[in-house]
């Protein structure tokens, strides 16, 4: 199931002791650990919610690994033209 799903591949050139494939993880835990955080912050989970999910010491730590994923140019221009608008009225 794993293997029809992508998770696994089996390969190729190495078998267990009874001649069958071995079962490689296509993706080691450390990358479905990123997969899972950069879902998380999709779905719009604060960034301190992210920092606890994670398990990370400090908000810093999130913000180095995962800082790119949390910028929202459409709501920066949003709140730009917001601020503008009450500056100029």
């Amino acid at each position: 199931m794993l293997v029809s799903a992508g998770l696994f591949r089996l390969h190729a050139t190495r078998s267990d002791a009874e001649g069958n494939p071995l079962k490689i993880a296509k993706y080691n835990f450390h990358a479905l650990r990123h997969a899972a955080a950069s879902l998380f912050i999709e779905q719009k989970l604060s960034p301190k919610r992210v920092q606890t999910i994670m398990g990370h010491s400090s908000i810093t730590v999130t913000f180095d690994t995962y800082g790119h994923l949390f910028e929202d140019d459409a709501a920066d221009q949003t709140a730009v033209a917001e601020i503008e608008a009450r500056l100029f009225s």
